[in-house]
C-alpha cells in the first residue's frame, strides 16, 4: 500500500537525505551547500523559514513580510505581529475584485494547518503599517509574531532590495543557523 507523505514529512525526509549527502560530499564542495534562508527560526511544532521584506523608498510607511511556516504539529493560527519599528503587524491577502488586485485583511488571522503554508507576493502577507523609518537592503527588522496556540515567535526580518524576489540565503558560518 502506497502512502502519501505530508509536506512536513517530505521536508523531514529532504532534510535528512540533504544531511546524510553533506557527510558524504568532499570537503571542497561549495560553502551554498549548507545553504539556509536567513532568519529562519524554530518555536516548538512550528518553523517560520526565511522571514524577509523589501527596502521602501523615502518615508515608504507600509511593507508587506513574506516567509513560509511548516507546522508539524496541531493547527494554528497567525493572528498578528508587533515590533518596535512599527505601528502594526495584520495578516493580508491579496484578491482580485473585478479585475483588480486588492490587498485585504484576513479577519480571525491567517490558519496555519499541519504542513506548510506560504506567505508570498501575490498571496497571503504580514502587512507592517506605520513604519517609522525606511527599510534599508542589508539590515534586519525585529518582528514578534502571534500565534493563537504556539504564543509569540521572535523573528529577525531581512530586509532585501526594492526588487527582490525572496529571502536571501546565508551558510551556518555566517551567522544563518536554523535557531
Amino acid at each position: 500500500m502506497t502512502r502519501r507523505l505530508s509536506s512536513a514529512r517530505r521536508l523531514l525526509a529532504a532534510s535528512a537525505l540533504a544531511v546524510g549527502l553533506s557527510a558524504a560530499l568532499p570537503a571542497t564542495r561549495p560553502a551554498f551547500a549548507d545553504a539556509v534562508p536567513a532568519g529562519t527560526v524554530v518555536a516548538g511544532p512550528l518553523t517560520v523559514v526565511g522571514p524577509w521584506t523589501r527596502a521602501t523608498a523615502g518615508a515608504g510607511r507600509t511593507s508587506a513580510v513574506y516567509f513560509s511556516i511548516v507546522n508539524t504539529g496541531p493547527a494554528d493560527t497567525l493572528l498578528s505581529a508587533t515590533g518596535d519599528d512599527f505601528a502594526m503587524g495584520e495578516v493580508h491577502e491579496h484578491v482580485n475584485d473585478g479585475g483588480i488586485m486588492r490587498m485585504r485583511p484576513v479577519e480571525g488571522g491567517l490558519p496555519v494547518p499541519a504542513g506548510t503554508t506560504e506567505l508570498k507576493p501575490g498571496g497571503y502577507h504580514l502587512m507592517l503599517v506605520g513604519l517609522k523609518a525606511a527599510l534599508k537592503p542589508g539590515e534586519t527588522l525585529p518582528v514578534i509574531l502571534h500565534f493563537e496556540k504556539e504564543g509569540d515567535v521572535p523573528v529577525m526580518v531581512s530586509i532585501t532590495a526594492m526588487g527582490a524576489t525572496g529571502a536571501p540565503m546565508v551558510t551556518p558560518t555566517e551567522g544563518g543557523k536554523a535557531n
